[in-house]
């Protein structure tokens, strides 16, 4: 069963039919988890499992981004009694900005500034955040929930050290399943199965 750090490695060494490989898989593990959360070239995973909120006060219009911060869901902030859902703007917008009631962010480096305000709005963050490293935390959600996504994604990075490019397609695909499939199943759970069309009637007014 494949359900923390250590299993996993042992299943990738069975897979490969290596046991030379202690010293390297850590390190192809660590290239997974960037393949899965950053740089797959179809899209970076983005599930339920990943939602994460934190609220605090901002500090002359700026917010600090969490350390595992991946991507935006939303920024509300309390300005004149009432929240207020912020839209992204470009960095350009902070050098026209008027001071006013917040209704934008940009992303500056590691913080996020709330363009035209100056002052220290509460704020709601609702981000995806990155998994703990599986090599750090022994066991996330994601090797509990999905172990073929860590699986295919380890043995992906492993072909090109082992310079086994035939299997570069074969643990490519496996991989693109696993992850389209935690997501239908994903989407399944948080939209149910969506609506159905109804049949067509011929003739019908």
């Amino acid at each position: 069963m494949i359900n923390d750090f250590a299993s996993l490695s042992s299943a990738v060494a069975n897979w490969l039919a290596r046991a030379d490989l202690a010293a390297v898989i850590p390190d192809l593990i660590q290239l997974a988890e960037i393949r899965i959360f950053d740089t797959d070239p179809d899209e970076p995973l983005r599930v339920r499992y990943m939602h994460t909120t934190v609220t605090g006060t901002a500090s002359s219009g700026a917010i600090p981004l969490p350390d595992d911060y991946l991507e935006m869901l939303s920024l509300t902030v309390n300005g004149g009694g009432r929240g207020s859902t912020l839209d992204p703007e470009t960095s350009d917008a902070l050098a026209n900005a008027d001071i006013g009631v917040p209704r934008r962010y940009v992303i500056v480096g590691n913080q996020i500034r709330i363009v035209g305000q100056d002052q220290d709005p509460a704020y709601r963050l609702i981000y995806y955040a990155r998994p703990p490293s599986l090599q750090t935390a022994g066991q996330n959600w994601l090797i509990l929930k999905a172990p073929n996504v860590y699986l295919y994604a380890t043995l992906l990075e492993a072909a090109p050290y082992l310079k086994n490019d035939a299997r570069i397609a074969v643990w490519g695909e496996g991989f693109k399943q696993a992850t389209r499939g935690l997501k239908i199943a994903d989407d399944r759970a948080r939209f149910g199965p969506g609506l159905r069309m109804k049949p067509a009637v011929p003739n019908a007014p």
